[in-house]
């Protein structure tokens, strides 16, 4: 199941029926308004990784990653944001889907080409990167990869108005 990375604002606009769920007073625990924003702050890693990931982008750069078979994609939000097309279609190791890009609310998900959800994940560029060190890299409207020349499973993008 797709799980989206977004605002609340953005949540509730999409969905103003929902409910926010408090907390039980009383208890010990807790948690300040942004848990991470220290951390988000800073390049520094909480943990070591196997596989560091190349200065292409700050390591906390968020990136929005998808799995099709054994090929890892990255698609990060800087180049998103610069792509200027809010939907577009792609096509990796023969598996056609569609970008969608919110930049107001700088988010991303991805669909098949009739509008079904496909599994994806809005992390950071180093973490995607830890477990996906081969990924292809969208730039500049086209998929490449930070190690090695683009491989031929991956075709050029193809910039699809919005609808």
């Amino acid at each position: 199941m797709p799980a989206y990375d977004t605002t609340l604002s953005d949540w509730l606009a999409r969905h103003p029926t929902s409910h926010i769920l408090a907390r039980q007073k009383g208890t010990r625990t807790t948690y300040p308004r942004d848990f991470f924003k220290q951390y988000k702050a800073t390049e520094r890693l909480a943990h070591k990784v196997n596989h560091e990931a190349p200065a292409t982008y700050p390591l906390k750069s968020r990136v929005l990653g998808i799995l099709l078979d054994d090929h890892a994609v990255a698609y990060p939000f800087v180049e998103l944001q610069s792509f200027n097309a809010s939907i577009f279609d792609q096509q990796v190791a023969g598996h056609r889907f569609r970008v969608h890009w919110d930049p107001r609310a700088r988010r991303a998900h991805v669909t098949d080409l009739i509008g079904r959800p496909i599994v994806s994940t809005a992390v950071y560029w180093f973490a995607w990167y830890a477990f996906h060190p081969t990924t292809g890299v969208f730039l500049d409207g086209e998929m490449t990869n930070p190690e090695r020349p683009p491989a031929t499973a991956f075709d050029d993008a193809r910039t699809v108005p919005d609808t």
